[in-house]
């Protein structure tokens, strides 16, 4: 009973922060959770994101009730890029795109763990520099960009947001893309496996234990 009670203590204390609120789009089949205080965008906010940015997002989220921070969601056509080997033609092509739009771009990078594209972008305009943090995760029939915006100076405060936000992404099942991680594997390798590094702990306990009875029946012939 030790043994369990402390499985569950690793998994609560090793879990990750509160979150806010689930938003989910059902035509695009993907979701994901905001942190505690964010809440969905208004689609009269989201029309000002758009205007702002110059995109076309879908979905939205925000802290408090202002324009930034913010994160928001569009898809894209597949491409046909594979992530993991041709990042450097994928760079390329988001450099163009960069250029046509007067952004700046900044590091482009393929995480594994998330099975998506991450990249840095600082946006002029009409309240100043913007730092955008992007993530474009590969779904079995389109790609999902999901952005993540703040001033340029708020901008490290914010970004453990913005990595919880990227973490708990998720396709629903059987819209991921064939050999990208599904969300019961997110699950696993995310908090699940925080339970199977306490299931293992507590296994250790528990053999202990069982070891010290058979040794207190054994002294008791």
């Amino acid at each position: 009973m030790r043994a369990m009670v402390f499985a569950v203590l690793v998994v609560l204390l090793m879990a990750g922060r509160a979150r806010g609120v689930t938003i989910a789009d059902g035509d695009h089949h993907f979701s994901f959770d905001t942190p505690q205080g964010w809440s969905e965008l208004p689609q009269s906010v989201l029309n000002r994101v758009n205007q702002l940015t110059g995109q076309d997002y879908i979905r939205g989220a925000h802290q408090g009730s202002g324009l930034l921070p913010s994160c928001a969601v569009k898809p894209l056509p597949m491409s046909q890029a594979d992530p993991s080997s041709d990042l450097d033609g994928i760079r390329s092509g988001m450099a163009s795109v960069a250029h046509q739009h007067g952004w700046i771009l900044g590091d482009v990078t393929f995480d594994s763990r998330r099975n998506a594209i991450v990249m840095l972008v600082q946006i002029p305009s009409a309240k100043g520099m913007l730092q955008c943090i992007g993530y474009l995760f590969f779904g079995k029939n389109e790609e999902i960009a999901l952005y993540c915006y703040s001033t340029q100076q708020d901008f490290q405060n914010l970004r453990p947001d913005f990595e919880q936000i990227a973490d708990s992404f998720k396709f629903d099942d059987g819209y991921a893309a064939p050999g990208f991680l599904t969300p019961t594997m997110k699950m696993w390798l995310g908090a699940g496996g925080v339970l199977v590094v306490g299931v293992f702990l507590a296994r250790g306990i528990a053999r202990r234990e069982n070891r010290a009875r058979q040794a207190e029946r054994f002294e008791s012939f």
